[in-house]
């Protein structure tokens, strides 16, 4: 799916591709050579992040996720707290496309309450 959205981004098709995990180290090379060593621009939304398929086993976690992403040039890592964050930061994100990459790490998991996304991040 990285190296579709990779070429469709490259080809201006396409600049958004949803992740059904995190990606963990395989998928990251594909990150790192098809989106960020191109020079293409993407926002990339995972779902189920770090251990929230736990039951599902250790192939469907990837508790390092953010640590790659945030080490590949041109990326920009976000991590929402709670779901009311989630629409201004995609926003956000879609809007600084001509800026870099960002990946947006979505979970089920949330902070108790939502803080006003900051007016910078929209």
């Amino acid at each position: 799916m990285v190296s579709v959205g990779g070429g469709l981004a490259l080809a201006d098709a396409a600049d958004r591709a949803h992740l059904r995990t995190v990606p963990g180290r395989t998928a990251y090379e594909q990150v790192k050579l098809d989106l960020a060593h191109q020079g293409g621009h993407a926002v990339l939304v995972s779902i189920g992040a770090s251990y929230d398929a736990a039951r599902a086993g250790r192939t469907h976690q990837a508790p390092e996720d953010v640590a790659l992403l945030d080490s590949v040039p041109g990326f920009s890592v976000v991590v929402p707290g709670h779901p009311a964050e989630v629409e201004a930061l995609l926003r956000g994100a879609v809007g600084a496309l001509d800026a870099g990459s960002t990946y947006l790490r979505l979970s089920t998991e949330t902070n108790l309450e939502a803080r006003p996304v900051s007016a910078s991040l929209q």
